[in-house]
């Protein structure tokens, strides 16, 4: 299966998940929980969207003209 997932060009990419946690690291309290949250919560919809069976009620729809979210 091709992998079809776009980046979108408004935020960074990590070059790693240590990079991604420690950029998390520099919040505290609520603001780094909700910061963990969404992350882990786009990681594992990452992870379903190419999955080699996706859920076919997963979809995400990307505006190709900017790559983010419509």
């Amino acid at each position: 299966m091709k992998n079809t997932i776009k980046g979108t060009p408004l935020f960074a990419t990590p070059e790693s998940m240590d990079g991604l946690m420690d950029y998390i690291e520099k919040f505290s309290g609520g603001e780094k929980i909700a910061a963990m949250t969404c992350a882990m919560l786009a990681w594992n919809l990452a992870c379903a969207l190419v999955n080699d069976e996706p859920n076919p009620e997963i979809q995400l729809n990307v505006d190709d003209s900017t790559g983010g979210v419509k």
